[in-house]
């Protein structure tokens, strides 16, 4: 390590100020604060950069955690304005949570302890020194999850973990130790592509450009998480699972349900339509709402759901609602649903305590569903609620026929010729 004043510049003396790093190496602005320490550590003293830093007094943990003390250390040991390297520093603040460039994410956001790399990215850093080590920068944009493709080279990027607990710093001199043509060479082994729109929302966003409104109304991960769930149902069925679901997989399913978000709720319900409308029960089975959804649907009805997922979920309540079988007084989504607009008729006869089948026939004897609903099962045929619950209060207020003359007093032709007769249920209202 060079200094102005000492070879060793990283020990703190007690009594003297700490000497600035010499020469100089700027901070690149697409670069990540750890990523910039490695190439320091690799200029100063061609060693990694663990010890780099406990040579400056400088936890690695706090510089990859974005603590303003530990960056602000290290851009005054190396003589540099702080503004840029804290512009792209991922600040934890507890609880999981992380504040990058105004907008707060989870940590499940980030790659974690995987690192991503375009290795023709790096071999263009090459070029700037004789030493890759120095030149090789990881990038910011590389560690959040919805970015899985270079956007200049058009090449779906490496990822790599080494399993030592170092992985948390993406030290690229430890984990990318190929250079030159060794670059070239992983390179050709990667899927050509152009970046996703929803990985190019996310980049843009983080720069301060907005995008959809109904996207820029939410959280950057609601808005991420909601796209891509909702494009995985559709891109690989309501049986798939989401731990199944591979990195390139989570990237072809934001760009299906691209077309569909981006056009806002109408967008959203046009894309729960064709799921629903592909869907087992929309072809016979069973009604089932974790069926005809799947993930989606699991993942906004779980009981311990720690993070608001955003607008997705009353979008898709009211979908269910207003689509499919709903019983009167259960919970959809964490609401309860007191007047639904369509249930199936054992639902009904369930909340209004009539016998199903006997609803069914009264539905079909006064023309609210087709006569051949006696053909398939009561839990596949819906009415209207409203519709459905007055009828079931009527035959619910229903005498027998044969007990009208003890209840009315009155002999049984008077009985007859005073009230309404409907075959199915008896008597269901007494004239005026």
């Amino acid at each position: 390590m060079r200094t102005k004043s000492s070879p060793r510049a990283g020990v703190k003396r007690r009594g003297f100020n700490m000497a600035k790093l010499f020469p100089h190496l700027p901070f690149v602005d697409h670069e990540t604060p750890m990523s910039w320490a490695g190439r320091l550590a690799a200029f100063h003293t061609h060693g990694p950069v663990l010890p780099f830093l406990n040579d400056l007094s400088i936890p690695m943990k706090d510089l990859a955690g974005g603590v303003h003390g530990a960056v602000e250390r290290l851009c005054d040991m190396a003589n540099q304005d702080p503004e840029p390297v804290l512009r792209n520093a991922m600040r934890r603040r507890g609880d999981r949570r992380i504040d990058l460039r105004g907008e707060k994410v989870s940590a499940e956001f980030l790659t974690g302890l995987v690192t991503r790399f375009c290795p023709l990215c790096l071999l263009d850093d090459e070029k700037e020194h004789e030493r890759p080590q120095v030149t090789h920068r990881h990038r910011w944009t590389w560690m959040l999850q919805p970015v899985r493709t270079c956007p200049l080279h058009e090449l779906a990027l490496v990822e790599r973990r080494e399993g030592v607990w170092t992985d948390f710093a993406h030290e690229l001199a430890v984990i990318v130790p190929e250079v030159g043509a060794q670059l070239l060479q992983i390179s050709k082994a990667q899927e050509v592509r152009e970046p996703s729109p929803l990985q190019g929302y996310a980049v843009e966003r983080l720069e301060g450009q907005g995008g959809p409104s109904w996207l820029d109304q939410q959280s950057l991960e609601q808005a991420v998480r909601a796209t891509e769930v909702l494009g995985a149902v559709i891109a690989f069925g309501s049986d798939a699972k989401a731990s199944d679901v591979t990195s390139d997989g989570w990237d072809a399913a934001g760009r299906v349900a691209w077309p569909f978000v981006c056009r806002g709720e109408t967008g959203v319900r046009d894309a729960l339509g064709l799921i629903g409308g592909a869907s087992p029960s929309a072809k016979g089975g069973k009604p089932l709402r974790v069926r005809d959804f799947g993930m989606l649907y699991a993942w906004l009805s779980a009981p311990k759901l720690t993070k608001d997922p955003g607008p997705i979920r009353d979008v898709l309540r009211d979908h269910l609602v207003n689509t499919t079988d709903v019983m009167a007084g259960t919970k959809v989504l964490g609401k309860d649903i007191t007047e639904p607009r369509l249930s199936s008729i054992t639902s009904l006869a369930r909340s209004e305590k009539v016998h199903h089948l006997t609803l069914r026939k009264v539905l079909i004897s006064r023309k609210l569903i087709p006569a051949d609903a006696e053909e398939r099962s009561c839990s596949m045929t819906l009415v209207n609620y409203k519709v459905g619950r007055d009828l079931a209060a009527a035959m619910n207020r229903a005498v027998a026929f044969t007990a009208l003359p003890e209840a009315l007093n009155a002999s049984r032709p008077m009985c007859g010729s005073a009230c309404n007769f409907d075959p199915c249920i008896g008597v269901i209202g007494v004239q005026k």
